[in-house]
């Protein structure tokens, strides 16, 4: 007997099933990929904030090496402005600097200063000095002062024969007039031990060593330090307010010869010399009665002219919450 092999039935293939399920995979699979992606830290907006409250939350934690690394994080894939990046550099800056850990402070006081920080510009220029500074950069720190602060120094002084170099330190040069006019600033008694060449050159020697020191402290930022800044405001006020009140008041308090004289006659008892001595006529006290009648007179302006501001100002005041 012949054995033969059973007839085959041929299974027609449906056309478009097999792409189409290669279709599905091959979409499975891209949707799978976006979605690990799109977890993955720093990988979307929302994702980039939550690194950043995160870094935020362990900064005000006290976590400021994790703190920071979260945020450099932020950094590289945040969606927002180089001025908003510089100025989170420039707080991490300040972080480390505040720990002393001047290298990692110059670092991202550096990657802010590429950003850009906006207001923080100076405060910045700052902080670069100082750290450069604390890092024993002294040379380096020097130039970055010079960039940063000579600005209204551009304009060249005229300078006669008369005014000569007498020191320089670095490259710039220090003149007479200069040494002369700190000289001119003494209280009178100490300016008059001053005539002497002896005396001169130790002076010039005090101011050059001052002045290394200004400069060590400025690029230390001490100029910044918020007590000296306080100090440095109340001062200034005061000698702003002096020169106005000179200027705009007692230099322009007139002195009538009637009205002294009077003056004078009305207030003969203060000016008597006593029981036993004969009284000063005018033109002996006269210098006295000037001062004192110009003092008066000047409390009288000075009285009107606080009147008339507080009317301006509607000032109120509430002295009784000054305490005891």
């Amino acid at each position: 007997m012949e054995l033969r092999e059973p007839p085959r039935v041929e299974t027609p293939v449906r056309r478009g099933l097999l792409p189409l399920a290669l279709l599905a995979n091959v979409a499975l699979g891209v949707a799978l990929a976006f979605a690990l992606w799109s977890g993955a830290p720093g990988s979307g907006g929302q994702d980039a904030e939550r690194l950043r409250e995160v870094a935020g939350k362990l900064k005000a934690a006290g976590v400021l090496d994790e703190s920071a690394s979260l945020y450099a994080e932020y950094l590289a894939v945040a969606d927002v402005s180089d001025e908003s990046k510089g100025k989170i550099a420039f707080s991490l800056g300040v972080g480390f600097f505040d720990r002393g850990l001047w290298g990692e402070a110059l670092r991202w006081f550096y990657e802010a200063e590429e950003w850009g920080a906006g207001s923080l510009e100076g405060e910045l220029g700052r902080k670069i000095v100082a750290s450069l500074e604390r890092l024993g950069q002294s040379r380096a720190a020097s130039a970055a002062l010079d960039a940063r602060t000579r600005l209204g120094d551009s304009l060249e002084v005229a300078r006669s024969a008369e005014d000569p170099v007498v020191a320089t330190i670095g490259d710039e040069p220090i003149y007479r007039s200069q040494v002369e006019s700190a000289m001119a600033a003494l209280p009178p008694q100490a300016a008059q031990q001053m005539l002497g060449l002896e005396a001169r050159q130790q002076f010039l020697q005090s101011y050059v060593a001052e002045e290394l020191i200004w400069r060590k402290a400025k690029k230390l930022g001490y100029d910044s330090d918020p007590e000296v800044r306080s100090l440095l405001t109340s001062s200034v006020k005061q000698l702003v307010v002096g020169k106005f009140l000179e200027r705009e008041v007692l230099e322009e308090l007139s002195v009538d010869e009637v009205d002294l004289r009077a003056y004078f006659a009305a207030n003969a008892e203060r000016y008597s010399s006593g029981e036993d001595e004969e009284d000063p006529g005018f033109e002996e006290a006269r210098p006295v009665v000037e001062r004192d009648y110009r003092l008066e007179k000047f409390q009288a302006a000075y009285e009107e002219l606080v009147k008339a501001e507080l009317s301006a100002a509607r000032v109120e005041l509430h002295v009784e919450r000054m305490g005891g």
